[in-house]
């Protein structure tokens, strides 16, 4: 018991000492109140210093020039590329060159296998039992890894077409062409127009960290002091 109040007294003192920091609720003591919105708040999120603005304005100019070149050069299977980008573009550029070493290497050799099904297999049949066991294998193992559902999304339609249109296995060829163009775009794109580096952002997400935590510590040691209030 004289070691409980002794804490207990220990951490009154240490919450008397804690001055300057607004107190913060415990989880679970009183609702969040909901987000609101505000011209204030709508400003400050179109603003360059926002990375979900930047990353908006990187990806509408990255496909839209994507869309031009393919029209302009009339490349067969050329919105692959425009969509290749779009699932690979990320906010990060760590994150958009992982996605794409993945998107590749599942495009290239998905694409390769659904190009050798498809040239091998003229059956409706066969093709639509393979279709099943694609879609199967390809959800299960999407929680895993994204490489996974790329390695099997990519057969996966080109599967789906080729079940009307038997033969034609040049469509994966032209995928594979199209998605390697689109993920180099998204890469380099990244890099050269409006980049956003993790390490710019690092010491302002340490202090909001530092600041968060401190208040937390400020929550738990109110309520410890005066469980009551």
């Amino acid at each position: 018991v004289g070691c409980g109040c002794l804490h207990l007294l220990a951490s009154s003192a240490q919450a008397d000492r804690l001055s300057g920091r607004p107190n913060v609720r415990l989880p679970g003591t009183g609702e969040s109140p909901a987000a609101t919105f505000t011209l204030d708040g709508l400003r400050d999120a179109m603003r360059l210093r926002s990375t979900t603005y930047r990353h908006a304005l990187r990806t509408t100019a990255i496909t839209s020039l994507l869309f031009a070149v393919v029209e302009i050069a009339n490349l067969p299977n050329g919105e692959w590329a425009a969509l290749a980008a779009l699932r690979v573009l990320r906010p990060q550029y760590g994150a958009t060159t992982q996605r794409a070493w993945q998107r590749v290497l599942g495009n290239v050799v998905g694409g390769t296998c659904a190009a050798v099904v498809i040239a091998g297999i003229h059956s409706a049949t066969a093709l639509a039992a393979l279709v099943f066991v694609v879609i199967a294998v390809g959800f299960a193992l999407r929680p895993v890894n994204y490489a996974f559902w790329v390695l099997f999304g990519t057969p996966l339609i080109l599967l789906i077409g080729d079940i009307t249109d038997q033969g034609d296995w040049h469509a994966a060829v032209g995928r594979i062409a199209m998605t390697i163009v689109g993920t180099a775009a998204a890469v380099v794109g990244h890099f050269l127009f409006l980049p956003d580096w993790e390490a710019n952002r690092l010491p302002g997400q340490l202090g909001r960290a530092a600041d968060k935590t401190a208040d937390y510590l400020d929550a738990v040691l109110a309520h410890v002091a005066d469980p009551t209030a």
